[in-house]
């Protein structure tokens, strides 16, 4: 009994840690894209 309790924990865990690194790799995604637009018109500048 203990060590299905043990392996439900590690589940719900495991279930938690997903969710938590999916949802860092979309605000990563998206401060990145952001990013990525703030920083091409400088490019584009000293390019030009």
């Amino acid at each position: 009994m203990v060590l299905l309790e043990l392996i439900e924990h590690g589940f719900h865990l495991l279930y938690w840690w997903l969710i938590g690194v999916y949802i860092i790799w979309i605000m990563a995604n998206i401060l990145y894209s952001g990013l990525a637009q703030d920083v091409q018109p400088v490019g584009n500048f000293s390019c030009g």
